[in-house]
């Protein structure tokens, strides 16, 4: 009846599915009188920066804030600094597993069958003696990825646990590791298909895995959020003299340095363009030498290093334009882009993942992840400061519109059934 009623209306067939997600949220509030304990299940945490790892740090705050009681396990690299292998507080009690060489994890973690191998068995047998002493709090087990699906489907089994599992991007792309495409479909189905309710962050996610036979009635879209309180807008110069770019056009690159997310042509597109544009750099990875060399040669590339993540909303503040020219098309939709929107800040994306699903003409550009495309698009905004400044008068209502905490909730609601 909800879609009749709506389909006779000027929406599209994602509004009508977006509210009715909507409707069963308020129709079910009242089941979250009952709190649950839920043990997450992640390949990696904190202090590992990735979209994944900090979706993971965002619903275990929101569902402890809620009076969920959560349980997260996760595999980690040598810890440093705040993180400890066991944190505790309110509702929330993070346990590490210390099983993870920092630089095979980065050059390993697009393999479907060296990175499993690697966090699979630490978080399987970690997860099974936890469980034994546990197994009466648990009622729910919410694996991150298909790599902690595979414990999770295993664990569900034995304990008799509703499970359920978080795609974060496509599976089944132009990875070269995916050669054997009816295999390790077969095995994505044989996984997935043992979850109770399976959330695929985009239409393309959930597209895909219909396709390799997954009933479409146990996936729910439930896309990516940022808390808006934490990443919203601020007064731009106030912002760049903060950072120490007053007067600079700056063009922000924030994630993992691998030259999947396309660190190779944004070093080229720096040296190669016709413009007083700064490229900045900030994130960890393979290529942290690569970009700090280019940094000491080019007085255009600045090389910020490791920031932390409650650092971020300045510098996507200070940044005229955030760059996102990734070259895998396995890319879900990368948190760096709902996090710019948040901020204020207009993102140019790569034609690649979910990206052209979420960068719109209104709030950004999509490209061809090139140099020669790379530098177009700067210098398209760089000359028109009109047309940036529409742009980024429409990403804020925008993230609020797509990417708010209400996306939290359609998480919450798979706990219950």
């Amino acid at each position: 009846m909800f879609f009749k009623i709506f389909s006779q209306l000027s929406v599209s067939p994602q509004d009508i599915e977006q509210l009715h997600i909507a409707f069963q949220i308020r129709s079910r509030k009242a089941d979250f009188m009952e709190k649950k304990t839920v043990l997450m299940i992640s390949p990696t945490f904190l202090p590992v920066i990735g979209g994944s790892e900090i979706y993971s740090y965002d619903l275990c705050e929101y569902l402890s804030g809620r009076g969920h009681r959560v349980y997260l396990i996760a595999c980690t690299t040598p810890l440093k600094g705040k993180y400890r292998l066991v944190e505790r507080r309110e509702n929330l009690c993070i346990r590490r597993i210390p099983c993870l060489n920092r630089k095979l994890l980065e050059k390993t973690a697009g393999h479907p069958i060296i990175y499993p191998f690697l966090v699979v068995p630490p978080l399987l047998f970690y997860s099974l003696f936890f469980l034994l002493r546990h197994r009466n709090e648990v009622d729910v087990i919410h694996a991150q990825s298909v790599s902690a699906g595979l414990v999770v489907a295993l664990l569900a089994a034995i304990f008799k646990k509703r499970s359920l599992v978080t795609t974060h991007g496509k599976y089944l792309s132009d990875n070269p590791y995916h050669l054997q495409y009816n295999k390790y479909a077969k095995f994505i189905r044989w996984v997935l298909g043992r979850f109770d309710r399976i959330l695929a962050i985009n239409e393309q996610s959930r597209d895909e895995l219909v396709q390799i036979g997954i009933g479409a009635d146990r996936i729910v879209i439930a896309p990516h959020w940022v808390d808006q309180q934490t990443f919203r807008p601020a007064d731009k110069e106030a912002s760049k003299a903060e950072v120490g770019w007053q007067g600079k056009f700056v063009v922000l690159f924030a994630g993992r340095f691998v030259e999947d997310k396309g660190i190779n042509q944004i070093i080229a597109a720096a040296k190669a363009i016709n413009r007083d544009v700064i490229f900045a750099f900030a994130g960890t990875g393979p290529l942290d030498e690569m970009i700090a060399n280019a940094a000491k040669d080019e007085p255009d590339i600045l090389y910020l290093g490791r920031v932390d993540n409650e650092q971020m909303p300045i510098y996507y503040n200070a940044a005229d334009l955030i760059l996102v020219p990734s070259r895998h098309a396995g890319d879900g939709i990368p948190r760096v882009i709902i996090e710019a929107f948040s901020c204020g800040t207009p993102v140019i994306g790569a034609n690649r993942g979910g990206i052209p699903g979420v960068v719109t003409s209104s709030v950004g550009l999509i490209i061809e992840p090139t140099t020669e495309e790379i530098n177009r698009a700067i210098e398209v905004l760089f000359d028109d400061r009109s047309k940036l400044e529409n742009l980024t008068a429409n990403c804020r209502r925008y993230a609020e519109s797509r990417f708010s905490i209400r996306n939290a909730e359609i998480v919450e609601v798979s706990y219950y059934g």
